[in-house]
């Protein structure tokens, strides 16, 4: 593979990346809208007890602002609700949850998207 040939390959699937996924936000148990999108952070934490280990994977992810709204009506991303995307064809579902005191934070200087933090509950 020739140098034109990875360039190609990292910009494609950057541009893919960036340009985000299809996703249901859910609240209460019901799909309320289905907003684009975009994985952010990413990480994995490991709490270790005396007898066993637990892993839990943290996602970030940066959603507009006017894309969470029902019927016009914008909401803020509350701890509880549900973030479900489609990897390999199979769901993967996300709870959103506080990190410190917020379970979402502005994701720009401007107020057009929101940074909201997850943790995998649920994977394909």
């Amino acid at each position: 593979m020739n140098a034109i040939e990875r360039a190609t390959r990292v910009l494609n699937s950057t541009t893919a990346r960036l340009a985000g996924t299809d996703a249901e936000y859910i609240r209460a148990g019901r799909v309320v809208c289905c907003p684009r999108v975009v994985a952010a952070a990413v990480s994995e934490d490991v709490l270790a007890e005396e007898s066993f280990e637990t892993r839990g994977r943290a996602q970030d992810w940066i959603v507009k602002v006017e894309a969470l709204a029902v019927s016009g009506v914008p909401f803020e991303p509350a701890a509880g609700d549900r973030i479900r995307v489609r990897r390999a064809g199979k769901p993967w579902t996300y709870e959103v949850a506080e990190l410190g005191d917020h379970a979402a934070e502005p994701a720009d200087a401007y107020g057009v998207a929101w940074r909201i933090h997850s943790k995998l509950v649920a994977s394909g």
